[in-house]
């Protein structure tokens, strides 16, 4: 993934927020872009191709350098699979047993925003990728470049709203905290509509499976 630093994300957010120090505004952004990430699910990337194993039912998953997984959208195995998430109501509904069952693998369930366990216990060996959701760590210095290029916007809203919000500072200002925070999380519902129509796009040439 191409990736850019936080800081050319700055002349967006101190247009609306002169006498910020740019270190301030940029951990601002940095937490405005983990936010939007975390709660849109947009940013997505493939996972390396990995293994799963007979009788091996959890796997951890491991995102790229500056990022941690913030949820798993979709697993394919072999290639030619698709499997999506299952809660743990329906699985439990759907799979009683399937903690200790062995067979082909319908789906997974999320236990941490990093690991998953299949549904069943894999029967065979094989491959799989993850689509997965990502974020910016606390501590990273840069993000892809497709926020920058597709939401800046949104992270210029979330960046002012945390910044407006700090107490006693020259810039603190809590009503137009307020409405940066409201444009903030509009953008993060838009963003989340376009994910789940862009899935659904995807979704429709995947056979549904049967809850029996």
């Amino acid at each position: 993934m191409a990736s850019v630093a936080f800081d050319v994300f700055l002349p967006d957010v101190l247009l609306e927020a002169a006498g910020v120090p740019s270190p301030v505004a940029i951990n601002a952004i940095r937490n405005a872009c983990f936010d939007f990430c975390r709660d849109s699910l947009w940013l997505t990337t493939l996972s390396d191709p990995a293994t799963y194993s007979p009788d091996v039912q959890d796997y951890d998953l491991e995102p790229p350098s500056g990022t941690k997984v913030v949820g798993v959208l979709s697993v394919t195995l072999d290639s030619n699979q698709t499997i999506f998430p299952w809660s743990m109501e329906e699985t439990v509904a759907a799979r009683p047993n399937w903690q200790t069952a062995t067979g082909l693998i319908e789906g997974f369930v999320q236990k941490t925003p990093g690991s998953i366990s299949m549904v069943q216990i894999p029967s065979k060996t094989g491959t799989f990728v993850a689509s997965l959701a990502v974020a910016p760590t606390r501590s990273a210095t840069s993000i892809d470049d497709r926020i920058y290029d597709y939401h800046l916007e949104s992270i210029k809203y979330g960046a002012l709203w945390k910044l407006k919000s700090m107490i006693n500072q020259a810039w603190s200002d809590p009503a137009g905290a307020s409405l940066y925070e409201q444009r903030f999380l509009m953008m993060v519902n838009q963003a989340t509509t376009e994910r789940l129509r862009s899935n659904s796009r995807a979704s429709m040439r995947v056979a549904p499976r049967a809850f029996i």
